[in-house]
């Protein structure tokens, strides 16, 4: 016994010393990399200053250009714009939207790319999709107020402390390359064969039309007729979708959605709840809006029974998923704005600390006040940390007050068309040409 305890103690001991060589062994060669890159950094900045400006936009579907044919987004129009009339300059102008992404996973993936992209211009959009995507609200509490404001989430603390550590970083690279080499199974690549045919795109279509139009009557999915043979043919449709590619969270959510239009508010829970199950993730192939759904259903229905399964859920799921517990919080206007507001200052800090000037814009006249009230919020962001602001909201409003249709500047799902996108375009691009934006040494 003793001598098994003795190999056990030299067993930890030498793997102990083991991974101290290797960690130091990983920061002497990482200075010297670090500096060699600082070097490398050096030289392309000052090479691309004097041939390229690049612009990087960065934000949700708006920029990723979602409603618009391909090659049409507003980054697209905007290159178009400068490629017209040149400004002395080679402008390079970078699309860096991702649909459904929140502030919070933004701000996570700024420093990268400006790494990757070194934009001397950042044109910054976001804040609406936490309505939906509340994954990383506890990272914004956690920087905002400390760890002492959610005792439960120890693991920031921990993760804070393992992240200084090379050889953890290395394991975490390592894990994260397997992740990425695995992602796209035979099986995904069909999934995206699958939602690019035409049936299942109008389908998608048809229904976020339903969901936008009855928020805009103000009823939030109620009162809605469907017709019961479309509802069926829908629902096979989007099985036969969920048997292609069973992680895939969307069918699952239409399929809720088309029992809610239905009045079928407990099968509309449960079809959320698969869609959670199936895939909890929000970094996966597509933005899990099953949260989103499940969120309001729990909170407008006044079904006890709805309640209590929902609840059971949420204990049951959040005890054995503890890292998505977040996405079970029902938040406030008030609490989003804020954090919202927290994070486009923290990407504005980021942005200015590497010398980068920064234009924010708010989302075009919308149809879900509650969902944009905080575009009044941003001029006053501006102002005080000295950057440039675009009202797309006034301008798209204006629009719309002197007749022009909305079905001009909106697709059916009400992101932009290409005419809108060319609208922020052309706003974008105004800002930048009489604010003589491009000039280096300008005012901000």
């Amino acid at each position: 016994m003793n001598k098994i305890k003795q190999i056990a103690q030299v067993f930890f001991i030498g793997s102990i010393a083991a991974l101290l060589l290797l960690e130091i062994s990983l920061r002497i060669a990482g200075g010297s990399f670090h500096q060699k890159d600082l070097d490398s950094k050096a030289e392309s900045q000052a090479h691309k200053e004097k041939n390229i400006y690049t612009i990087l936009c960065l934000g949700n579907s708006y920029t990723q250009g979602a409603g618009a044919p391909r090659g049409e987004s507003y980054p697209d129009q905007l290159q178009r714009l400068f490629d017209e009339e040149p400004s002395g300059k080679k402008i390079r102008v970078k699309n860096g939207g991702v649909g459904g992404q929140n502030s919070a996973e933004l701000l996570e993936l700024l420093e990268d790319s400006i790494k990757k992209v070194k934009p001397d211009l950042i044109i910054l959009q976001t804040g609406q999709p936490n309505y939906g995507n509340q994954y990383k609200y506890m990272t914004y509490l956690a920087r905002e107020y400390g760890i002492s404001a959610i005792p439960k989430r120890a693991d920031f603390v921990l993760n804070d402390f393992l992240y200084k550590s090379r050889v953890y970083r290395l394991a975490q690279l390592l894990i994260n390359n397997i992740k990425a080499k695995t992602k796209l199974s035979p099986q995904s690549k069909r999934n995206y064969v699958f939602k690019a045919e035409k049936e299942y795109c109008e389908a998608a279509a048809w229904l976020r039309e339903q969901e936008y139009r009855s928020v805009a009557g103000k009823k939030r999915y109620a009162n809605l007729d469907i017709d019961p043979e479309k509802a069926k043919q829908l629902i096979n449709l989007f099985s036969k979708r969920i048997k292609l590619m069973p992680k895939d969270p969307e069918p699952y959510a239409r399929i809720g959605q088309i029992y809610f239009f239905q009045k079928k508010y407990a099968k509309a829970m449960g079809w959320f709840i698969k869609g959670i199950k199936a895939n909890p993730s929000l970094e996966d192939i597509v933005v899990n809006f099953n949260y989103k759904h499940f969120r309001n259903l729990y909170k407008d229905s006044n079904d006890k029974e709805i309640k209590k399964a929902a609840g059971k859920f949420i204990r049951e799921f959040s005890k054995a998923n503890p890292e998505y517990e977040e996405n079970f919080l029902f938040l406030t206007n008030d609490e989003i704005r804020k954090w919202v507001e927290s994070d486009i200052r923290e990407i504005i800090r980021i942005a200015q600390e590497n010398k980068i000037k920064v234009i924010v814009q708010n989302y075009p006249a919308a149809v879900v006040a509650d969902e944009i009230f905080f575009n009044m919020f941003l001029p006053e962001i501006a102002k005080e940390l000295n950057v440039y602001f675009v009202d797309n909201n006034r301008i798209f409003q204006e629009l719309l007050d002197i007749g022009v249709k909305h079905e001009e500047l909106f697709a059916p799902d009400n992101h932009c068309n290409a005419k809108g996108y060319g609208v922020m375009a052309t706003n974008v691009f105004n800002k930048i040409t009489e604010e003589k934006i491009l000039e280096l040494g300008g005012k901000r």
